[in-house]
This record gives structure tokens, sequence and C-alpha cells, in this order.
């Protein structure tokens, strides 16, 4: 394999294993503060916190994915 395309394939997976973890920890993490925190304000800046990360984690997997495809199919038609 090429390493342009191993390289995205690695990438891609990678951000999307991080979206999932950080999407889970949404609600792990969510739910121990909110027995951990005593003003609602702070709970609410924590989990927008970890929905940023979430949604630029996200993001960076839709890019690289779109690189893996765009990389893959310009290898193809030279061949």
């Amino acid at each position: 394999m090429e390493k342009t395309v191993l390289e995205a394939q690695k990438n891609f997976l990678l951000m999307r294993e991080m979206t999932a973890t950080t999407t889970i920890l949404i609600v792990v993490l969510a739910f121990i503060g909110w027995f951990l925190f005593s003003e609602w304000r702070l709970l609410a800046y924590y989990i927008a916190g970890l929905s940023v990360s979430a949604a630029l984690t996200a993001t960076a997997g839709r890019n690289y994915g779109e690189r893996l495809v765009t990389n893959v199919l310009s290898i193809d038609s030279t061949d």
C-alpha cells in the first residue's frame, strides 16, 4: 500500500476512536459531575468543553476520511 493511504487511514481511525471515546466520556463524566459540582454553571462549562472536544475530533475525522478517499482514488486512477 501507498504511504499516503496508510497515513490517512491511521489518522482517520484515530480520530474516529477519539470521537467515540469523548462521546462516551461526555455521558459518564457528566453523570459523575452532577454529584461533584456544587454549581450547575460549572457542570455546564464542563459538558460544553467536552462537547467542543468531540465536535473538533469528529470534524478532523471527517477531513481525514475525505483525504483517505481522495488518496485512494488518485492512486487508483493512475494505475
